[in-house]
């Protein structure tokens, strides 16, 4: 039986617009062999130069991947606040979003960054009685604290240690 599979990354990229994330490939891989992946990921990333959309949500067939842009909050540095709002942005328009174009899913893969994902994949799983894999890229809480200089202490950095064990 073919599954429908939902692969969900805030920072998944086609190599149509710069470069290819391991999420395409692996969606295309999925398609060839009989199984029905969707992409869906953010406009807003600080390496690649999507196209500016209209809507919230944009469809678009690449490479044979139905691949599903979410609007979200521009941010100019790959560290700080705007990059965290656009976090942010993602996942509640993601829960608010009426996916009734989408086919339901069988399996939900989430990719950990952002950190934040593991939650709308925690409601789709639930919501949609699928299976639920958590892609882990980076080890949260730990690469803001060793590269970002942020004290483990700091609340930010608690919450996301939270949300990494819910995952």
């Amino acid at each position: 039986m073919n599954k429908n599979i939902w692969y969900i990354s805030k920072y998944a990229s086609p190599l149509k617009y710069g470069f290819a994330t391991r999420h395409f490939y692996l969606a295309r891989e999925f398609n060839r062999s009989g199984e029905k992946a969707t992409v869906i990921l953010s406009d807003s990333n600080h390496l690649i130069n999507f196209p500016k959309f209209h809507n919230t949500y944009n469809y678009e067939k690449i490479d044979g991947v139905d691949t599903w842009f979410i609007k979200t909050k521009k941010y100019k540095q790959n560290s700080g606040l705007g990059r965290i709002l656009s976090w942010i942005d993602f996942e509640l328009k993601l829960f608010f979003w009426n996916k009734k174009n989408l086919p339901k899913p069988d399996v939900i893969i989430v990719s950990s960054l952002s950190i934040l994902t593991i939650l709308s994949g925690i409601y789709l799983k639930k919501k949609h009685n699928s299976k639920l894999i958590f892609e882990i890229r980076d080890i949260w809480p730990l690469t803001i604290t060793e590269i970002g200089n942020y004290s483990p202490s700091n609340i930010f950095v608690r919450i996301l240690s939270k949300i990494e064990k819910l995952g």
